[in-house]
């Protein structure tokens, strides 16, 4: 064979090569187009899929809560999917499966017998233990010279409104804790919280005892008077307390997955009977003797023990070093 047909046969194997190279590339290429309409449309599917899903099972749960303009929050149940209107508190990283979780009822309260040497309850850390993993506040700042006063409004009163004077007078702001009730019923008193720099807390519209009811009812429970608020307020409440302070892990996953804050308290005391209410002095000087850093005082703005003592407790503490703060909003454990 020639040097001259040697030469035509290597360029025509060359010619070859680089025709089968221009191939595959163009068949690569079209493989991954279908593959990116593919995922697309798979994906696009799934979500219409989803929503429809969710949407029938909302129906068939016949599952309701108060429509707001500004979106819904959507809380998974076992065989349940309730939506409840929920402009303003923002979807939690942490979504727990209520299904999982335990319902036992456990009532809240620290001993005065486990006081540490800063007169600090040592309580809390066995509840943090047990339900640690929630957003739940048992205890304030432990490490600063601070006490957060919160008060629930069970029932629409006379007595706030005179509390809110001395709060002003004394430059306090307060957590105030709302029923229905009182929210309906003294709208004005609401307004003049918002106004005056005061925070809103939910404390449900019935005030029963949570673990005891449907996951639909404890939804409504909580978002009935977040609803109220937001719509005639534009208020967005963040922070929720049980009545009576009974909680099971499922009411606290609930609380976590509707966005909520839960706040308890390391010193109550027996203020909430009208028909007996406890001397002031008495009242004055347990509430007083029991500050510690990071306290959160529950009191109930029905009592006129409180609203006489209101005054003389919050000189009697700064006496003592402390000043009141709000409760905070971001996600405390602790």
């Amino acid at each position: 064979m020639s040097k001259q047909s040697n030469d035509r046969m290597a360029a025509k194997l060359i010619m070859c090569f680089v025709a089968i190279a221009i191939v595959c590339t163009i068949v690569v290429l079209v493989m991954k187009m279908k593959t990116g309409i593919h995922t697309s449309g798979t994906s696009d599917s799934a979500a219409a899929s989803a929503e429809v899903q969710s949407a029938g099972t909302a129906a068939a749960t016949g599952s309701t809560a108060a429509s707001t303009a500004a979106g819904t929050a959507t809380v998974s149940t076992e065989g349940t999917t309730l939506e409840a209107s929920n402009a303003a508190v923002e979807t939690p990283a942490t979504q727990f499966d209520l299904s999982t979780l335990d319902n036992t009822e456990e009532p809240f309260g620290y001993s005065t017998d486990n006081l540490d040497e800063n007169n600090i309850p040592t309580d809390w850390k066995w509840y943090y233990n047990q339900w640690g993993q929630f957003n739940a506040m048992w205890i304030g700042d432990t490490t600063q010279k601070v006490v957060y006063l919160t008060m629930d409004e069970g029932f629409a009163n006379d007595l706030t409104s005179t509390e809110l004077d001395i709060l002003k007078e004394k430059n306090v702001k307060c957590t105030f804790m709302l029923t229905k009730d009182f929210v309906d019923g003294k709208p004005d008193l609401v307004q003049r919280m918002i106004d005056e720099g005061h925070l809103l807390g939910d404390h449900t519209c019935t005030h029963p005892k949570m673990p005891e009811q449907s996951i639909d009812d404890q939804t409504n429970e909580i978002m009935g008077v977040y609803n109220e608020v937001y719509q005639n307020y534009g208020y967005q409440i963040k922070l929720f307390r049980f009545p009576y302070g009974d909680f099971s892990a499922q009411s606290l996953g609930l609380a976590n997955n509707l966005g909520f804050k839960v706040v308890f308290w390391t010193y109550a005391y027996n203020d909430y009977d009208t028909n007996n209410q406890p001397d002031v002095a008495t009242s004055l000087q347990q509430a007083v003797d029991r500050v510690h850093p990071g306290a959160i005082y529950l009191l109930h703005a029905n009592s006129t023990t409180n609203c006489a003592m209101l005054g003389d407790f919050i000189d009697q503490v700064r006496a003592k070093g402390y000043e009141f703060a709000l409760i905070p909003l971001d996600p405390q454990y602790g």
